[in-house]
Formats: structure tokens, C-alpha cells, sequence
């Protein structure tokens, strides 16, 4: 039988774990990265004149409709980067509780494959209880992102009426609309946390870092 000494194995385990950390720091900063892109163009897009020629509608609406299709990229791709810092973060938990508990490993040094397999499968058993319990609220992961979606249901809205002439009458109508699409941002951003939350857990099921 072969035979490798528990330290060795320890320190692999180890080394796992710290590419963990690498990659979570790496996402959560294109993460941050590419919200803070979308913000800037919101605001220099804002800042900046924006009629440049005499046919106001036409300018301001395609401004406006350029600024949405950006906005719904940067909600996906958002969502997609806050689903595989979930999956780091479990992943390290998952790590260090093998790295702490010794009876993962046997006396030759190899890991307890079944032993391993029944601790994954009751952790990720937990994640979906955490979701399909009380635990619904928006997490603070999220809430960038729901600020990005209201950014961008507010520039729809504009889209909208400059799409219709009601562009004289915009100030009003946003105030009209501007509680609609508060409510409709957070719905959107649940939405993205639900799908987040069972992506997640399908990826650290079968995540390669975890292949036990």
C-alpha cells in the first residue's frame, strides 16, 4: 500500500486552499472593476454635454439606450463573478475544516475518500437549507448590484420617454416612476442572488478543487 507522510498531504491541502484565496481576491476585485466602469460611464455620460447636434431626441435617446444594454452585461457578468466567489469561499471552508480535522486522513497518509465525500455532500446539504429557509434577504454582496439595476431601469424609463416625446415632462414622470423602479431593482436583484445561490452550489459540487 502506498504510503505518504501526513504532513506532505497536510501541506497540499494547504497549498489548495491558498490558490483559493488568490482566485477569490482576483474576482472580487474584477467584480468591483467592472461596476466601477459602469458607474464612471454613467457619470461622464451625465457630466459631459450630451446634445451634440440639433436633433435633441435622437442623441439623448440613443445615449440613454446604450447606457441599458451596458447596464444588463454588467448585472450578468456581476452575478456571474459573485457566483464563484461564493464557490471560493465554501471551497476554503470546506479546506480548512479538512486541514483541522485529521480524521480525514488515514495512517498512510492518504485522504479518506468516502469519509470526504459524505462531508461535501452534508455541507452543500446546508447551503440549500440556508437558501430555502428564512435567510432571503439581499445580501451584501448584492447590493451593488442592485444599484447598478436601478441605474439601469431609471435610463430604460428615460429611453422610454424620449422614445414617446415625453422628454418636456421628464422630471415629473420621474418621480412617478421612481418608487416603481426601486421595488422593480430589488426584485431583479433577487433574482440574480436565487440564481446565484443555486449555481453556486451546483459548481462546488463539482468543483475541480474538490475532486475527492
Amino acid at each position: 500500500m502506498e504510503h505518504i507522510n501526513i504532513e506532505t498531504t497536510i501541506s497540499n491541502l494547504r497549498t489548495i486552499y491558498s490558490e483559493c484565496n488568490e482566485h477569490l481576491r482576483a474576482t472580487d476585485q474584477k467584480k468591483n472593476q467592472v461596476i466601477y466602469f459602469y458607474i464612471i460611464i454613467i457619470g461622464a455620460y451625465y457630466a459631459l454635454p450630451q446634445y451634440f447636434t440639433k436633433d435633441i431626441h435622437y442623441t439623448s435617446n440613443f445615449g440613454y439606450l446604450a447606457l441599458v444594454i451596458v447596464g444588463i452585461f454588467v448585472i450578468l457578468i456581476t452575478t456571474w463573478y459573485v457566483v464563484w466567489h461564493d464557490v471560493y469561499v465554501n471551497t476554503a471552508i470546506i479546506l480548512q475544516h479538512l486541514i483541522m480535522n485529521q480524521k480525514y486522513i488515514n495512517r498512510n497518509g492518504l485522504l479518506n475518500y468516502t469519509e470526504i465525500r459524505e462531508y461535501i455532500s452534508e455541507f452543500t446539504k446546508n447551503l440549500e437549507k440556508d437558501y430555502t429557509g428564512a435567510k432571503r434577504k439581499i445580501r451584501t454582496e448584492f447590493l451593488l448590484i442592485w444599484l447598478t439595476a436601478l441605474l439601469t431601469l431609471l435610463n430604460l424609463i428615460i429611453y422610454i420617454l424620449f422614445f414617446f416625446n415625453f422628454y418636456k415632462n421628464l422630471h415629473i414622470l420621474l418621480i412617478c416612476v421612481f418608487l416603481i423602479c426601486i421595488l422593480a431593482s430589488y426584485i431583479i436583484t433577487y433574482l440574480c442572488q436565487r440564481y446565484e445561490r443555486i449555481k453556486m452550489i451546483s459548481i462546488l459540487k463539482n468543483s475541480w478543487l474538490l475532486k475527492f
